[in-house]
């Protein structure tokens, strides 16, 4: 997965830009202008970090319980 791909993806699920930096210890403009597209390269550790968040992300989403239905 792509650095870009990985943070539509952590955005998408909820997360702001300056959430996002917090958790990879990145500054917010730093992550948005990777998201946009206006700053090509970071740190290899950085963007190791930016997709094992958002693999994170995905298996949390896996793993939540289905909600009941309710039959009347």
């Amino acid at each position: 997965m792509d650095i870009k791909a990985a943070l539509l993806e952590i955005s998408e699920s909820g997360m702001t830009d300056a959430e996002i930096g917090a958790a990879i210890g990145a500054p917010q403009s730093v992550v948005t202008r990777l998201r946009n597209g206006t700053h090509k390269t970071t740190f290899w550790e950085r963007g190791q970090a930016i997709v094992a968040l958002a693999e994170r992300l995905r298996s949390a989403k896996q793993a939540e319980p289905a909600p009941l239905e309710v039959v009347q």
